[in-house]
């Protein structure tokens, strides 16, 4: 009998690497897919060889924004989902169970631009300010900044429009007064739209309010079930991470592939510098920007429910095994700001 269920334990490994080497479908579902971000270029980095190697073959879905992406694994229609910290925070605190498990780059470059009208933070009181969704990383970032610089956010009008490309022309053409964009998207909307200006610049947005970007989040059901396809979908994005920060040529490959002549050589080099020192390549989740980020949801996204019974530390909105693992065979990446901190725990 031993003997049987020591073949029968075979065949079934034997089936399993099978079924990865011809490609385990999976969706990811994120806002930034159609048209494809660069702030999100871990994924199109790794389907450039990363994901195959894995025996993953990744299928990319568009959503309106964090909540729908969300949604989208919580019916099963999608295995992964890349979305705001904050986002998975108001989830969580309704009793949605799942977990962040890698994110392609742990802090989101961005700008406030705004319309010549406004002359300072303190103007936008009174004024509209556009966001793809209340609750999305574009209007927590910007309300977290404002905050600390003395803005009354009550005297403030949010639009919801759904995708950032929308929020760009809007404020062309002045329907909004102004919006936090994903620098990778400022740069370009500055090109086109030259009656746009920068209000708050990334590096003063990086000093006063970190943030992390789109984290992969999976629900607890389909980790219990499918452990060996998340390992091999959280190893192919830190992978294509190490790619794009150790080779410069890889990263305008991978940009003049998904898009082509958007942006000029000079565009590209500020582009890499301002990303490169947040690719997760130990997995994208040292504490500090994700405790920084909870505390913030806590403080000014949803205080309402800062208290709940399903979580009060942003670990446990972390499942780190896939990542321990992945760094455990890859080794940890030394020297990066990325420290993988959450293994010392």
């Amino acid at each position: 009998m031993q003997l049987i269920r020591q073949i029968l334990t075979a065949a079934a490994c034997v089936l399993a690497n099978a079924a990865f080497a011809q490609g385990q479908k999976v969706t990811l579902v994120s806002s930034t897919v159609n048209p494809p971000s660069i702030s999100n270029i871990y994924y199109l980095a790794a389907m450039d060889s990363a994901f195959k190697k894995h025996g993953l073959d990744v299928q990319l879905q568009q959503s309106s924004g964090s909540p729908s992406s969300l949604a989208a694994i919580v019916s099963g229609r999608a295995e992964f989902a890349s979305i705001a910290v904050t986002t998975l925070a108001n989830a969580a605190a309704e009793g949605i169970k799942a977990k962040m498990v890698v994110t392609g780059n742990f802090d989101f470059p961005g700008m406030i631009l705004s319309t010549a009208r406004v002359q300072s933070p303190k103007d936008l009181e009174g004024k509209r300010m556009g966001a793809t969704a209340i609750g999305s990383m574009e209007y927590t970032i910007a309300r977290s900044y404002l905050k600390k610089q003395g803005v009354d956010l009550a005297k403030i009008d949010w639009v919801a429009t759904r995708q950032t490309s929308n929020t760009i022309q809007a404020m062309a053409v002045g329907q909004i007064d102004a919006a936090w964009i994903v620098m990778s998207s400022a740069v370009t909307a500055l090109k086109l739209h030259p009656q746009l200006k920068i209000l708050v610049d990334a590096e003063t947005l990086a000093k006063v309010n970190p943030n992390p970007g789109g984290a992969v989040v999976i629900t607890d059901r389909y980790s219990a079930q499918n452990g060996k396809t998340i390992e091999e979908m959280v190893a192919a994005v830190i992978e294509a991470n190490r790619q794009l920060y150790n080779e410069r040529a890889f990263f305008d490959r991978i940009v003049d592939k998904w898009l082509p002549s958007i942006y000029t050589a000079d565009q590209k080099e500020l582009l890499y510098k301002a990303y490169r020192p947040s690719w997760g390549v130990n997995g994208g989740l040292p504490l500090s920007v994700m405790r920084a980020a909870l505390e913030n949801w806590k403080t000014d996204v949803n205080p309402d429910r800062a208290n709940n019974p399903h979580f009060s530390k942003v670990e446990d909105l972390m499942d780190t095994r896939f990542a321990a693992k992945a760094l455990g065979e890859m080794g940890v990446m030394k020297d990066v700001l990325d420290t993988a901190d959450w293994m010392a725990r």
